[in-house]
């Protein structure tokens, strides 16, 4: 299609643009279903789809009329006991869901979860649902911990005065580990040893 269209583009003996529009008109109508056809098409596969609805409906009904009626029993029993599951399935995802949500799990994370922890049998998705909860509880007081040990004990606090009211030499080193605080109450302190180590950094 696009060679066509580059063909008819670059034709010279093509005169004018009203020409050319026309010429690529024709061809683009031919790779195109006309919109009378395609409704045409369109109706046959909707009206095949309904055939085979309805002749899948008389199957299960001729296999219905051949079924004694233990076999009838039997496939009921079927039919409810799957049904049964699916609901069971259900109502245990949104137990899960609300213990994930009242424990404040992110919305996108519960999803993915769900899938791990949820099944037909209530204890057990309610048991690993609140195992999950725990791990994630865990985690996030570790991580609380980690991040408050490592500002506390991470802040380096340069002693200035060693003992009493002699100042210790604070080194290169020393100045750049400073932190904002702590770079700016040398400049306040001494002024004069601020100005030269920062002339080294």
């Amino acid at each position: 299609m696009k060679e066509k269209i580059t063909e008819i583009l670059n034709d010279e003996t093509i005169e004018t643009t009203e020409d050319r529009v026309e010429k690529l008109a024709k061809e683009l109508a031919l790779l195109v279903i006309p919109k009378d056809k395609y409704n045409k098409l369109s109706e046959r596969v909707e009206k095949l789809e309904s055939e085979k609805k309805e002749a899948q409906e008389k199957l299960d009904e001729l296999e219905k009329k051949n079924m004694t009626d233990e076999e009838l029993k039997t496939k009921e029993l079927a039919e409810i006991e799957k049904t049964k599951k699916e609901l069971s399935f259900e109502k245990n995802k949104l137990k899960a869901k609300d213990l994930f949500k009242s424990a404040n799990v992110d919305e996108k994370q519960i999803e993915s979860l769900l899938d791990k922890v949820v099944s037909e049998d209530e204890t057990k998705t309610l048991e690993l649902t609140n195992s999950f909860i725990e791990i994630l509880n865990v985690k996030v007081d570790e991580t609380k911990k980690k991040i408050e040990t490592d500002l506390l004990t991470g802040t380096h606090k340069p002693d200035i005065k060693s003992n009493g009211n002699e100042p210790k030499e604070i080194t290169l080193e020393d100045f750049k580990n400073m932190s904002y605080g702590d770079k700016k109450k040398l400049f306040a302190e001494d002024t004069e040893k601020y100005n030269e180590l920062i002339k080294q950094v």
